[in-house]
């Protein structure tokens, strides 16, 4: 079977969806199928990455139209695309609509154009074999689907390739990791800290992105004397293990609704216990190996950051739990189960 991954962004463009389509092209491939990724990213003078599946990068509609043709399914990595789905259906390919954010499939307006729109979803909706969420937060925002499944995304087995000691006396107190934008909660991290730098309380805080809050961040991070920073801008997966093998917990703070954050999964492999925002996703995929503040609270989240910091034996209690609970999340359960996936719509 030929199976194609629709995926706007991908590699160069570092995300959630472009990993996820990476390990998702790579499962197909492991499970014996004809896999090809579809993508409208261009290279930007990158070379090309090495890898056992076809990319195709298309920059116009029909080198997107022949794309479609040639494959027998399609998996749309990010939810509904009109352009996708609408071609799929033209074409009577089978189509796998893969959500990964929170948030209604359905458009909020009365306006022509969105009622327009609306329409064609359902259509599409309606032709579809498979709709796929991330958690069952993700998926019951979505609305009445019918043919659904749960998929928990897994940690990147890049990952979990090189070989680290987990450090016992641990580098930094706080690991933050994510795009640094507003939405992702990292001023609000830097807020609820300046509440512990007034009590004189000493900590490291390692950063971990890039994003169009970078010059705000170094700004906040300059009026602190007791709480020291490491910033380490956007870095590879082996950079990356040892931020999190070096680090205490971590710290989640989203105030938008998460489909699932892949920071969340990487933590708990690494048995790191993580404080989240009550956002539904999050409480969902850390169960019982982290702490819960208030989105946006401010007072909340110092609290909490404290009270890990002055109690190891939480901490590690914590770590234990968030070790098992990172079985939920293995890629061997996720080939599992779009293995499952895949032969029910087949058969």
């Amino acid at each position: 079977m030929k199976i194609a991954i629709y995926s706007k962004n991908f590699y160069p463009s570092i995300g959630g969806v472009e990993i996820t389509s990476m390990i998702l092209a790579n499962v197909l491939d492991e499970l014996g199928y004809n896999t090809k990724v579809i993508t409208e990213t261009p290279l930007n003078g990158k070379n090309e990455i090495e890898t056992k599946f076809c990319i195709r990068r298309v920059n116009n509609i029909l080198s997107f139209i022949v794309s479609i043709l040639s494959s027998d399914l399609v998996i749309v990595k990010g939810g509904i695309s009109l352009k996708a789905g609408l071609f799929c259906v033209i074409f009577r390919k089978k189509i796998i609509n893969y959500f990964e954010m929170h948030g209604p499939v359905l458009i909020e307006g009365n306006n022509i154009a969105d009622l327009i729109k609306n329409i064609l979803i359902k259509v599409i909706l309606m032709n579809s074999s498979m709709n796929v969420g991330v958690s069952d937060s993700c998926l019951n925002s979505k609305g009445k689907i019918l043919k659904k499944i749960k998929i928990y995304n897994p940690i990147n087995s890049e990952l979990t390739q090189h070989n680290y000691t987990n450090s016992k006396a641990k580098k930094y107190d706080i690991l933050f990791v994510g795009r640094l934008i507003r939405s992702k909660g990292i001023m609000l991290l830097l807020d609820s800290l300046m509440i512990l730098e007034k009590k004189k309380k000493e900590l490291f805080v390692c950063i971990v992105g890039d994003g169009e809050e970078m010059r705000n961040i170094i700004n906040e991070i300059n009026k602190f004397e007791y709480i020291k920073f490491d910033l380490w801008g956007s870095t590879e997966h082996q950079k990356l293990k040892r931020a999190y093998l070096d680090s205490k917990f971590v710290v989640f703070p989203s105030i938008q609704p998460e489909g699932m954050g892949l920071v969340l999964i990487e933590s708990l492999f690494f048995g790191l216990p993580v404080i989240v925002s009550d956002q539904e996703a999050s409480i969902e995929v850390i169960g019982d190996a982290g702490v819960v503040v208030k989105t946006g609270d401010v007072e909340d989240l110092s609290a909490k950051i404290e009270c890990l910091t002055n109690d190891n034996e939480i901490v590690q209690i914590l770590s234990e739990r968030a070790i098992k609970r990172s079985e939920l999340f293995s890629l061997n359960e996720y080939k599992n189960k779009i293995s499952y996936m895949l032969n029910e719509i087949i058969n």
